[in-house]
């Protein structure tokens, strides 16, 4: 996109995959893997299962985010059996880029 402002939109994007992210009914311990690259500071990574918060109990295992190389990663692991096939989402949000007009 093309404008006349003479000021320049600066896009600061980081991606985010994930691996082993399928937890079927009857399995247990199965490790999620949130990596988001292209970041220089520790992002705050949520996990959720529909629309519910995950907490670390006996159920989940939620491992501290590592930062490495423009890589961080977050891991669930989810302990317990579910009876039906489950989706599980990791919410990332980061502060790295804020701008902020405080004085």
């Amino acid at each position: 996109v093309k404008t006349n402002d003479p000021h320049p939109v600066n896009l600061n994007v980081y991606d985010v995959t994930t691996t082993g992210a399928e937890v079927k009914s009857g399995t247990t311990n199965v490790p999620i893997t949130c990596t988001i690259s292209g970041v220089t500071t520790e992002p705050t990574v949520t996990w959720k299962q529909g629309s519910t918060d995950i907490s670390d109990d006996d159920n989940y295992n939620i491992e501290a985010v590592t930062l490495n190389n423009y890589k961080a990663e977050a891991v669930l692991t989810v302990a317990q059996a579910t009876s039906t096939d489950t989706p599980y989402t990791c919410l990332v949000t980061s502060d790295e880029w804020k701008i902020s007009n405080d004085t």
